[in-house]
């Protein structure tokens, strides 16, 4: 899927990190986590500052407060800011960035579990002289310069780098350009309630307009469209299960039960991108990983995801589309698979890099 790419130029759009991640019941110890030093939790945020994200949307924050929330992104990625959203059944979702955030709305009843919605101010730096002219150099060089550093996981094998908060830009104006987060953690029952799920989404998101844009982002709980190739040869095993599965008035009785992809169509048919399928790197799972503890995971699943609206999509940088000829290009969607986290979680992060 294309998406439209301005160049970037003076009074540019800035790169923001976004990574989302369901960490497994809030990081509680598993049976893998016995006698390796630090616990689960730490090793996540210890993993995650080697990303350097500015934005994270956390799902299954079990057994947090919201003090434990802001201590815990504090301390360990030197994120100044967070947001709790705490869930009835205690798998809380939260949002935490080195730039201000504002709670926008949080909606429990609607959902299983929740969804929070949140303002993120990324402050604009100024301009000087010398940045300007770089600025319109760049505005007027070739589609074939090469783009920035791709921004990649540590290589496999590779020991987590000491958390170091990133560096803030040398010269922020007061000034800040605002783009809207929302994240949220679908039910793992039934695509029916997935449905009405989606459909509460896209009543929040409509009730908070953005002019920046709009990212959706979660453990979804649910398959994708895009995806369906990838689940041909075991479409009759997942569709065994509710979870995955048609309903079945949708289906004739004489037919096999068949996925449903009708929860993310909801956004889907809205006009909304799915990163993950619009990126150039190939399909990769989420889910299991190597710490698997979830017998509905029994095959290659992708059910985390980013989705932007239209605002947002203009502003993918040029990785999100098939490079020109002769471009370097990188991807903007990566799913953060290496030796650290398959142990981490049931679920591998998720990461994207947006031009806001």
């Amino acid at each position: 899927m294309a998406l439209a790419v301005p160049r970037r130029g003076a009074g540019a759009l800035q790169p923001v990190r976004v990574i989302a991640y369901n960490i497994l019941v809030g990081g509680q110890q598993t049976a893998y986590d016995a006698d390796r030093g630090p616990t689960r939790r730490q090793r996540i945020v210890q993993y995650l500052a080697t990303q350097r994200p500015d934005v994270v949307l956390f799902t299954e924050l079990k057994n947090f407060s919201r003090a434990d929330f802001a201590t815990w992104v504090r301390d360990g990625l030197g994120h100044a800011s967070a947001v709790l959203g705490v869930t009835s059944g205690g798998y809380h979702v939260g949002v935490s960035s080195r730039f201000p955030l504002s709670e926008l709305e949080f909606q429990n009843d609607a959902f299983h579990h929740g969804a929070l919605a949140v303002r993120v101010d990324v402050p604009v730096a100024e301009a000087t002289a010398d940045a300007t002219a770089d600025a319109t150099a760049a505005a007027t060089a070739d589609a074939t310069d090469a783009p920035t550093a791709p921004w990649t996981a540590p290589a496999s094998g590779a020991a987590p780098e000491a958390a170091v908060p990133p560096t803030p830009p040398a010269s922020l104006s007061s000034r800040a350009r605002p783009f809207h987060v929302l994240v949220t953690h679908l039910t793992p029952y039934d695509s029916v309630k997935r449905v009405d799920e989606m459909a509460a989404v896209a009543a929040m998101v409509a009730r908070h307009p953005s002019p920046a844009g709009w990212l959706v982002a979660g453990d979804l709980n649910t398959l994708s469209p895009h995806d369906a190739p990838q689940y041909a040869a075991c479409a009759a095993r997942l569709a065994a299960l509710r979870k995955f599965a048609r309903p079945p008035a949708a289906a004739a009785s004489a037919v096999a039960p068949a996925l449903d992809y009708a929860p993310l169509q909801v956004l889907l048919d809205a006009g909304w991108i799915d990163l993950g399928a619009a990126s150039d790197v190939p399909f990769a799972h989420t889910a299991p990983t190597c710490l698997e503890v979830d017998s509905a995971h029994c095959a290659r699943l992708r059910l985390d995801y980013m989705l932007v609206d239209a605002a947002l999509a203009h502003a993918a940088p040029a990785g999100a589309v098939p490079p020109p000829a002769g471009a370097a290009g990188r991807p903007v969607y990566r799913v953060l698979q290496n030796d650290v986290t398959d142990y981490l979680s049931d679920h591998y992060p998720i990461a994207c890099e947006l031009f806001v």
